[in-house]
């Protein structure tokens, strides 16, 4: 008799301990841990240098980065924990529950929105880039008012990833954000100097020959979907003052 109930006491025990086992990215039961997430800028585009926007600009233009967090059991792209945070900060951070042991694939997205002081949690504020259907399929937005533009900073996009295996307890990862597009900027040296000389400035205008990728997947830091038209570049150019 001790036998038998010493042996229904285990099997007990192992069905608690299977119901307890988490599912998926169900993070909300026992045994999971903290980590915290870093994401953060590269440190050429906190500055004015040329080299990308000024963050100080962000605030005085309304505007703001909307940080965007997803993590995947590695080889699940259909399950995510999605985290977002707005900040005119260089760098954010998420604190996230895992569970030990697993893998994991870490996906970040960062963009620039309109400052929006009565955002609730779960909201809609893709404004350049789509991102509803998951950091897998970060797609352009079409919208007539906000049409891609070659010299738009407000454009600026930022992305990385990073595969974590057999995740452990009580850590820091720290994620570097870096531009996943090509940026053109015409940068002129010599307007002042022209004008100095009474040369009038006009319009001049570029076409670009080529379609655009209007998808990215972040997951794996590749664009697809060559079909969003680019837009014609306006830039300055001298003519003489005399011509008409």
């Amino acid at each position: 008799m001790k036998a038998k109930f010493l042996a229904l006491a285990a099997l007990v025990l192992g069905l608690v301990s299977c119901q307890n086992e988490p599912e998926g990215l169900d993070v909300n039961v026992g045994g999971n841990q903290l980590v915290n997430f870093a994401v953060g800028l590269p440190e050429a585009t906190r500055t004015s240098s040329g080299t990308g926007f000024d963050l100080e600009t962000l605030e005085a233009n309304k505007l703001e980065l909307r940080y965007i967090l997803e993590i995947y059991v590695e080889g699940d792209t259909e399950n995510r924990i999605r985290k977002e945070a707005f900040s005119t900060d260089s760098q954010v951070v998420f604190p996230v529950r895992l569970i030990p042991g697993r893998n994991y694939r870490v996906v970040a997205w960062t963009d620039i929105v309109p400052e929006d002081a009565n955002r609730t949690e779960g909201g809609d504020y893709d404004y350049y880039y789509e991102t509803s259907a998951g950091l897998t399929a970060v797609t352009i937005v079409e919208n007539t008012e906000i049409k891609w533009n070659a010299m738009d900073e407000k454009r600026d996009a930022f992305t990385a990833f990073q595969t974590i295996n057999n995740f452990s307890a009580n850590t820091t990862i720290n994620l570097t954000l870096y531009r996943p597009f090509a940026k053109i900027r015409v940068v002129s040296t010599d307007i002042k100097d022209m004008e100095d000389l009474g040369i009038e400035l006009g319009t001049g205008e570029v076409e670009y020959g080529y379609d655009m990728n209007r998808k990215f997947n972040a997951y794996y830091g590749t664009s697809s979907d060559a079909s969003y038209k680019a837009h014609a570049l306006a830039y300055p150019t001298p003519y003489a003052a005399s011509n008409d």
